[in-house]
């Protein structure tokens, strides 16, 4: 499936804070006459000593993601995001309910399926953002057109903050204009022109 261009900025911006990245992970069969799928748009790991010759350094990382993430060079991260690109407010219990949770929880396979470790790490993401202990951290993000007031129970980044973030990079790291052609994105390629080529 093609991501849409919100998609497709929120897996840049992961990619370029460092994470590891599983896009569109298809989490159920609904049981209705029209057999709708289900998926998460985002689902990513990061480590903690996470080094790229160019732009992999610790000021390359969003000042607003690292506020939002606790213990963000610390632990190992797990990232649980939706994607919006619409108008209006969004009922998170709705993108974030139980059952995708579990489905994320287990792909990212920081504890054992259904161990008491998962079970605690599931409720407290069913009631709030982030769960962390002393080595993994996990949160719910929802990246959409404006920040939408969300409620405690998860993180929201807004588009215009992503696209600053990553053209911000793109202007940073200048040296890189050569090798634009190698990112397999067109919106990545074409930001990088236009901002090679603004007056």
């Amino acid at each position: 499936m093609m991501r849409n261009y919100a998609e497709e900025l929120a897996y840049w911006y992961f990619r370029l804070n460092g994470f590891f990245i599983l896009e569109n992970y298809v989490l159920e069969k609904k049981n209705d006459e029209f057999g709708n799928t289900y998926e998460t748009d985002i689902i990513a790991v990061r480590f903690p000593y996470v080094y790229e010759d160019v732009g992999g350094y610790k000021d390359d990382w969003h000042d607003k993601l690292k506020e939002l993430i606790p213990n963000f060079d610390k632990n190992i991260l797990g990232v649980i995001c939706e994607v919006k690109s619409g108008e209006g407010n969004y009922h998170t219990r709705k993108l974030f309910r139980k059952e995708k949770l579990e489905k994320c929880l287990s792909r990212l396979g920081f504890f054992e399926y259904k161990s008491e470790e998962f079970s605690v790490a599931l409720n407290e993401l069913e009631k709030g953002s982030v769960y962390s202990n002393e080595m993994y951290t996990i949160v719910k993000i929802l990246i959409s057109l404006q920040n939408n007031n969300c409620k405690q129970d998860v993180k929201n980044i807004s588009l215009f903050e992503v696209d600053n973030f990553i053209c911000s990079k793109i202007k940073k790291y200048e040296e890189k204009y050569s090798d634009r052609g190698f990112f397999m994105s067109n919106l990545i390629q074409y930001l990088t022109w236009v901002k090679h080529n603004k007056p």
